[in-house]
């Protein structure tokens, strides 16, 4: 599904960090979020004006994002 030829797609299937399927939905006035499939983590949340309202350390999630267990753990905290 896109709104147009031009712009990506609404919805996006496609590889995050280790190779692990995520979701990335986008909605025309520019609010987008990331969902991995693995365990429906959120890892990205921006409203209309393209400002992220969610903080993930890359740090936390390369450390907790593994080959072995595929696990994602983060401490999330939402911007207001």
């Amino acid at each position: 599904m896109t709104s147009s030829t031009s712009e990506k797609p609404l919805v996006e299937l496609t590889k995050g960090v280790n190779g692990l399927e995520k979701v990335v939905l986008r909605e025309v006035r520019g609010s987008s979020a990331e969902v991995y499939l693995y365990g429906g983590q959120v890892t990205s949340w921006k409203n209309d004006h393209r400002e992220e309202l969610l903080f993930v350390s890359s740090k936390y999630m390369k450390a907790n994002i593994t080959e072995s267990n595929r696990l994602i753990l983060a401490d999330m905290t939402m911007k207001m």
